[in-house]
């Protein structure tokens, strides 16, 4: 269960941007332009964390369901800061325990008493991405009792 709610943190993080801290000088070179781009240590950048997920480097084949890709045997070979839906390193964030906890439970709970059935298309979802990432449109989810 918890490979599958990683999995879909990826697909879809909470939060939409990460800052950290560039602690040496790094050149970018833009394949456009040619031209070089310094960000000077010490400097403060905002990185997307939806796109990081993106990253065919980090996550090939992204569309393909594989929850597989979270197991603790597969993580071991990830780079530490491509998948990063609680930030990463010493500052990341202090309730993301208990945050798959409570999820965990939640999830339980919902698949042991409903069937559930969408009313939306995927297709149909748009997000958008703010201080927090979300739906404009919440997505419909038909719950059907079991009992």
């Amino acid at each position: 269960m918890v490979a599958h709610i990683l999995y879909n943190f990826n697909l879809e993080p909470v939060d939409e941007l990460d800052n950290v801290k560039i602690m040496e000088d790094v050149l970018l070179r833009s394949s456009k332009t040619l031209q070089n781009n310094l960000i000077p240590a010490g400097s403060i950048c905002n990185i997307s964390i939806h796109n990081l997920h993106r990253t065919p480097e980090f996550c090939p084949n992204l569309d393909v369901f594989n929850p597989g890709r979270f197991l603790p045997k597969n993580i071991k070979e990830r780079n530490l800061y491509s998948y990063s839906p609680f930030s990463a390193g010493p500052k990341n964030c202090i309730g993301q325990k208990f945050a798959v906890l409570r999820l965990k439970i939640i999830v339980a709970y919902i698949l042991h008493n409903f069937y559930l059935k969408p009313v939306d298309k995927l297709d149909d979802v748009k997000m958008i991405g703010d201080f927090i990432l979300g739906s404009p449109k919440p997505p419909r989810i038909k719950f059907i009792s079991i009992k």
